[in-house]
């Protein structure tokens, strides 16, 4: 139940996070349309990783837990690269077009 209720709470954390960014995206679109085309995708991206991990859980009962933890593992680590790449990329597209 504790386990649940913890992983509920992470799921939606993440899912909030993700959110922010998207929205966040909103926000530089006036100063950069790559920027935030970069921030957007970052965010949905890291959204969708949660739909994803909840539907790998249900879908596949009957693999081993090792290979569940390494496909867990494999996701978190791509939604996260692609998260930070987006946020680098937007940051970088932003000062590229800042006036000197």
């Amino acid at each position: 139940m504790k386990y649940e209720v913890l992983q509920a709470l992470d799921d939606g954390a993440t899912f909030f996070l993700g959110f922010c960014v998207l929205v966040g995206a909103a926000f530089v679109f006036y100063r950069s349309k790559r920027a935030a085309l970069f921030f957007a995708i970052g965010g949905a991206v890291f959204c969708l990783g949660v739909a994803a991990e909840l539907m790998l859980s249900r879908t596949t009962p009957h693999v081993a837990p090792a290979a569940m933890q390494l496909m867990f593992s494999a996701l978190d680590t791509g939604r996260h690269l692609i998260l930070f790449g987006g946020l680098a990329l937007g940051l970088r597209a932003v000062a590229v077009q800042a006036p000197r």
